[in-house]
């Protein structure tokens, strides 16, 4: 059924304005009572207008401009539009084509500007989306498949917060190094760039809690570094045999007095960053102290009785 409209304005907008304007309404299906079409000789102007016109409304649109509003008519018919949206739940739509002033009671209700009466298409779908109840949006494209996959989430963080830290040390456990691009991220987890600006979010939250290390570029994060911290967290989550690659790197460092990262790594079959990691994690635990070389190689000096008790345990 076609939703009925009653077109409030001043008379002398009517040539100028709201005949082409009630057309062009009509013409996208809307029942547009106007008092040139309705209205005959001898009829009550009362009655048509108050119990034809507004009385059967579903959407009455103001047409405001410096003529209207300070017409006794208009400010009639919008006292009665004002009664019937609190009343009835009825639209109202101000449409403004003057650079006038907008009556108070107004104020707090959305209108529409008009400021080339011969060209305002995109206005007019605006007025007839409100009146059929209707917005236009573009259509919701498919969620990245990369996060629907299922995987635990660090505690405090989101499931993206969490899939760019997994996916970061997963390149650098490959790629045998700490230092990632934000260019490697996008290209994994959003190649087609539906959701930078929440991975650009995530790195920064990232890097305000220490998980990270970032630097920044001309649009944001261009490159950062995985911290001792935040890859502890990720292989604490992903790497199910971690306390087992733990004995064995302790076993390497008390028992066979291995003191060279690399060498531990081939002698155990463990990807280097992770034992990198742990030798970090060890030494924040004051259990040895290690010197890092140009290269990646790392040696281990002064390691503690207490090294030993944890072994045998």
């Amino acid at each position: 059924m076609n939703p009925k409209v009653f077109l409030s304005h001043a008379s002398e907008d009517k040539e100028r304005f709201v005949l082409q304007f009630a057309e062009k309404l009509r013409g996208k299906g809307i029942e547009v009572w106007l008092d040139k079409w309705e209205m005959l000789p001898g009829d009550s102007l009362v009655e048509k207008i108050f119990d034809e016109g507004l009385k059967h409304a579903q959407a009455i649109i103001i047409v405001l401009s410096s003529i209207s509003t300070n017409k006794p008519w208009v400010k009639e018919e919008l006292n009665v539009a004002v009664i019937k949206k609190i009343n009835e739940q009825v639209k109202l739509i101000p449409v403004i084509i003057d650079n006038c002033q907008v009556p108070e009671f107004l104020k707090s209700v959305l209108w529409v500007r008009i400021t080339n009466l011969e060209d305002y298409d995109e206005e007019l779908n605006q007025i007839v989306y409100a009146i059929y109840g209707t917005t236009v949006k573009p259509p919701l494209g498919p969620t990245p498949e990369i996060v629907q996959l299922n995987i635990p989430v660090l505690p405090n963080f989101t499931k993206l917060d969490t899939l760019i830290l997994k996916t970061s040390c997963d390149i650098a456990v490959s790629k045998e190094r700490p230092a990632i691009t934000t260019k490697e991220i996008l290209e994994i987890i959003d190649p087609n760039g539906a959701i930078k600006s929440e991975i650009y979010e995530s790195l920064d939250i990232l890097d305000r809690r220490g998980l990270i290390k970032a630097e920044g570029g001309m649009d944001g994060i261009s490159i950062f570094f995985i911290t001792t911290y935040g890859f502890d967290q990720y292989a604490r989550l992903f790497i199910p045999d971690l306390d087992l690659i733990y004995e064995e790197v302790i076993s390497q460092i008390v028992n066979f007095k291995n003191t060279q990262n690399k060498s531990i790594s081939t002698e155990i079959n463990r990807p280097l960053m992770i034992v990198n990691n742990i030798l970090e994690v060890l030494e924040s635990n004051r259990h040895i102290q290690i010197h890092c070389y140009m290269g990646g190689n790392i040696k281990i000096y002064n390691v503690s009785p207490e090294l030993k008790r944890i072994l045998q345990q």
